[in-house]
C-alpha cells in the first residue's frame, strides 16, 4: 500500500464536482490553463513573473472569485475555487499559486472587513485587476511546530506603527496591498493579540532575490516595512483571525494547486505511448487522482457549512493531494525514463513543483506529528 493511501473518500461530493465542473467560470479556469502552461516553462527558467496570465485572469474574472457580487466580484463557493485552482494548476502552478494567495486575501477582507473597506480596497481589483498578497511568514520560522512571529503593531493615536520582515511573499513587487500579520505588544497572548492590516506597496521595501527549487515565478520575495497604518486599513478585531480559523483556506488551497500539477504529469504520461506497458498504475493514477478531487470537495464542502470536521478534512486532503503529486511525478519520469531529465520537456518541472508541496504550511510533518488535528491544531503562534 502506498503510504499516503489511508483515507476512504466519501463518494457523496461527486454530484457537487460535476455541477461545478459545468460551470462558466471553471470553463474559463480551463480556457485559462491552455493558454498559460504556452509560457510556463519559460517563467519557470526566467524566474519571471508571468504578467500576461494574471491579464488573463482579469480578462476572465479569475481575480475576482472570492469578491462579493455587490463589490463587483463573483462570491464563488469554496468547492468552484478549488476545482478551478486544480485546473489553473495543470496550466502553470507558479501563476496558480499567486493567484490562490490573492484569492485568500480577497476571502480573508469579505470575511473580517467592513462593508467600507470592502468597497474601497476591493475597487480597484474589480476595474483594474490590482492584486493583493498575503505576507505571514518570516525569516527563521517555520509552520512545522509553532510559528514564531516577530513583526509587531504597536498603537498610535489613529492606528498602528506596523514593524516586521516577512519571507516568501508571494507577489511581492505586484501586488497593490500587502495583508500582513503580526502582533499587538501589548497584548497577554499571541492568538489575542494577532492582527492584520493592509499596507499599501509604497510602504513596502521588496528584497528581490527569490531564485529556488520550483514555483519559480511567483515573485515571493522578502519585504520589510516600518509604516503608521490607519485603523481604516486594519481588517477585523485582535485574534479574529485566528478564531475564525481563516488560516486553513491556504491549506486547501494548497492541495488544489498541487493535486492540479499531479493531474498535468498523469495527463503527459497519458499521452506518452510508454503508457501501454503501465496502463495498470496509469489506471490506479487516475483513481486516486479522483479519490485527491473528492477529499478536496469534502473539505470545501465542510468549510461552507461550517462543519465542525472542516479542519480534519482540510488536512487529510493536503496531505493526500500533496503526496500523491510527488509520487506521480516521480513514477512518471521513471515510466517515460531518460528523456524526462530534459529541461525542454515538462515533466521534470512537474517533479520539481510537487517536490515543495508536502513542505507547504500545514506541512506533512506537521500533519502526522499532530496526527490530523487530533492533538492539537494544524497552526500555533508566538512571539519571537
Amino acid at each position: 500500500m502506498l503510504p499516503f493511501m489511508v483515507f476512504p473518500t466519501d463518494p457523496a461530493p461527486e454530484p457537487a464536482i460535476s455541477a461545478a465542473k459545468k460551470s462558466a467560470l471553471f470553463g474559463k479556469a480551463v480556457l485559462a490553463a491552455r493558454t498559460i502552461s504556452q509560457q510556463a516553462a519559460y517563467h519557470d527558467r526566467s524566474g519571471t513573473f508571468p504578467e500576461n496570465d494574471f491579464r488573463l485572469f482579469q480578462q476572465l474574472g479569475l481575480l475576482r472569485l472570492a469578491i462579493p457580487k455587490k463589490n463587483g466580484g463573483l462570491s464563488t463557493n469554496a468547492l468552484t475555487q478549488a476545482l478551478c485552482m486544480v485546473k489553473i494548476a495543470e496550466g502553470n502552478a507558479s501563476s496558480a499559486l499567486a493567484l490562490t494567495m490573492h484569492t485568500a486575501v480577497c476571502a480573508f477582507v469579505s470575511v473580517l472587513g467592513s462593508p467600507g473597506q470592502r468597497g474601497a480596497f476591493f475597487k480597484n481589483t474589480v476595474q483594474n485587476g490590482a492584486l493583493f498578497a498575503a505576507a505571514t511568514s518570516e525569516p527563521g520560522s517555520s509552520f512545522s511546530g509553532k510559528f514564531l512571529i516577530g513583526t509587531t503593531f504597536h498603537q498610535e493615536p489613529g492606528g498602528y506603527r506596523v514593524t516586521g520582515t516577512k519571507q516568501f511573499c508571494t507577489l511581492a513587487g505586484v501586488a497593490e496591498h500587502y495583508l500582513v500579520s503580526g502582533l499587538l505588544d501589548t497584548a497577554d497572548t499571541p492568538e489575542a493579540g494577532f492582527l492584520s492590516a493592509l499596507i499599501p506597496a509604497r510602504d513596502v521595501c521588496v528584497q528581490k532575490h527569490w531564485n529556488v527549487l520550483a514555483m519559480r515565478a511567483t515573485s515571493s520575495h522578502n519585504i520589510s516595512f516600518d509604516a503608521f497604518v490607519p485603523n481604516e486599513c486594519v481588517i477585523g478585531t485582535s485574534g479574529e483571525i485566528v478564531r475564525k480559523k481563516l488560516f486553513r483556506n491556504f491549506g486547501l488551497m494548497y492541495a488544489s494547486v498541487y493535486l492540479g500539477v499531479g493531474i498535468a504529469a498523469l495527463e503527459y504520461l497519458k499521452a506518452n505511448k510508454k503508457t501501454e506497458e503501465n496502463a495498470e498504475e496509469v489506471l490506479l493514477m487516475e483513481n486516486l487522482a479522483r479519490a485527491g478531487e473528492n477529499l478536496i470537495a469534502q473539505a470545501a464542502l465542510a468549510f461552507m457549512a461550517d462543519d465542525k470536521n472542516a479542519t480534519r478534512l482540510m488536512l487529510q486532503a493536503k496531505y493526500f493531494c500533496t503526496e500523491l503529486s510527488l509520487w506521480i511525478t516521480q513514477r512518471a519520469m521513471r515510466i517515460v525514463g531518460g528523456n524526462s531529465i530534459r529541461c525542454e520537456l515538462p515533466l521534470e518541472r512537474w517533479t520539481r513543483e510537487a517536490l515543495i508541496g508536502p513542505i507547504m504550511p500545514p506541512s506533512t510533518e506537521r500533519i502526522l506529528k499532530i496526527r490530523f488535528g487530533e492533538e492539537s491544531p494544524p497552526l500555533e503562534f508566538a512571539k519571537k
